[in-house]
């Protein structure tokens, strides 16, 4: 990977501020991102096109910078107490260099409160065996990105879903290393956090896992079961779940749809002061569509037909104001359940 054009930044940031460099090459997770991709299916590379992109345990910020360059906004994610110069190299890169990023300091173990966005992907290479709580990590992850695609070190230890919980000087005297899983326990720890897997790699020693010199990585592509249903996916407009599964959307939330899709059906829900003032409508290509309604206390439902081609679609929702014990600007609610679908095409 060509790093010429960000070198000399380092360079100049290391001499200024006397620091030093994260020690690994995170460029070349470009690869396995690829071959993530390639797994998944000729056109799984698009989830990249548009959107924010989170990189997680960002170092300096090779990876996320590179991302940005290639004109997508970036938010880049780390600890400055665990940093490896305090987010310093990073946070100077980020006023250096041109296009859209920012540099966050967050102890991921206390979850992601300090972040109110919503993303198209998540980078988390390398990252989870450094987690007290993956399951925290993961789960406010599927609530906040539509992909994911994360890595971490594995052990081989039969094929029951398990975990390997590692002594504070048992990985290269690093006492930020906390869980092995092997193979089958990454993937349950995945589900039961929100997710689904469309691809897996294992890389490093292939043939042998364990927590001493058999060093081996596992990489998983991953979709938000929040938000990436079959059919169509939401794009944006989506606040955080509560309790397991409801969730307020936006006034206006937008979605994608897989080609050739001819009608759209959405179940939502309202408290009852809302229900008898409130409008929701669909559009496309700036164009409100036609829909049958059903309103009613026990939920609502739409049901519209779809121009041919339409791929890109809107969902905008009036109706009597913000509760006053919640300022946050909401639509309806949504509930996602695996047995009942809140959206569906056909």
């Amino acid at each position: 990977m060509d790093l010429k054009w960000i070198e000399p930044h380092k360079a100049a940031i290391k001499r200024e501020f006397g620091i030093g460099r994260y020690p690994f090459q995170t460029l070349d997770n470009l690869k396995l991102l690829d071959e993530l991709f390639a797994k998944a299916g000729p056109d799984s590379a698009a989830t990249l096109n548009g959107g924010k992109l989170l990189d997680v345990g960002c170092g300096d910020g090779d990876f996320g910078f590179h991302m940005s360059q290639r004109g997508l906004e970036v938010d880049l994610i780390d600890f400055e107490e665990t940093n490896q110069n305090k987010l310093v190299m990073a946070r100077e890169l980020s006023r250096r260099l041109a296009g859209t990023h920012s540099v966050i300091s967050i102890d991921l173990d206390r979850g992601f409160a300090a972040l109110d966005s919503f993303y198209n992907m998540a980078i988390a290479f390398g990252l989870l065996y450094h987690l007290k709580n993956p399951f925290l990590f993961l789960g406010d992850l599927a609530e906040m990105c539509s992909y994911a695609a994360i890595s971490t070190r594995i052990v081989d230890s039969g094929n029951a879903p398990g975990a390997y919980l590692v002594d504070d000087q048992e990985l290269g005297t690093d006492n930020t290393n906390y869980w092995l899983f092997n193979s089958e326990g990454l993937e349950r720890l995945a589900m039961r956090c929100g997710w689904r897997v469309l691809s897996r790699v294992r890389f490093g020693d292939k043939k042998s896992a364990d927590s001493g010199k058999h060093d081996a990585r596992e990489a998983l592509l991953l979709a938000s079961k929040f938000s990436v249903l079959p059919g169509v996916r939401i794009r944006s407009g989506l606040h955080r779940t509560e309790y397991s599964s409801y969730r307020w959307t936006h006034p206006c939330f937008q979605l994608e749809l897989a080609p050739g899709a001819t009608q759209i059906e959405l179940d939502y829900y309202l408290p009852s002061p809302w229900l008898e003032d409130h409008d929701l409508e669909v559009v496309c290509h700036g164009q409100a569509l036609p829909c049958s309604k059903k309103t009613g206390k026990d939920g609502c439902s739409l049901i519209a037909g779809l121009p041919d081609n339409a791929r890109q679609l809107e969902i905008r929702i009036r109706h009597a104001g913000i509760a006053s014990e919640d300022q946050r600007p909401l639509g309806v609610v949504l509930r996602f359940d695996a047995s009942n679908l809140p959206i569906r095409v056909r």
